[in-house]
């Protein structure tokens, strides 16, 4: 990790460093992915096995279709989705789960 205090733009990459680093333990490697601050401070990097990398496409693919609907949605002026608290919580403990299990459903 980097030697010098991390500016909030840096803090940000190595919360998401983090991320990538408790996809699982597998040492059997397929890639890398460093991190660099705005200014191409090393911040860090996350060796990734084929399974992380799958599981991390998946995971950004998920969140980049949401983030696509959402913001046609908007552009069309249809509401935004009233979304249950519940249904939000029962979400958030089947993605801890399926995080927990090294992304296997």
């Amino acid at each position: 990790m980097n030697e010098h205090p991390f500016s909030n733009e840096e803090l940000r990459l190595a919360e998401l460093l983090h991320q990538f680093l408790a996809l699982s333990d597998d040492q059997d490697y397929a890639g890398r992915i460093t991190f660099r601050g705005p200014n191409g401070e090393f911040i860090g990097e996350a060796k990734l096995s084929a399974r992380d990398i799958e599981a991390a496409n998946t995971a950004l693919g998920s969140v980049n279709d949401a983030r696509e609907a959402m913001e046609e949605a908007c552009l069309a002026g249809e509401p935004l989705l009233d979304v249950d608290a519940d249904d939000v919580a029962g979400l958030v403990a089947d993605v801890e789960a399926f995080l927990a299990n090294g992304g296997i459903a």
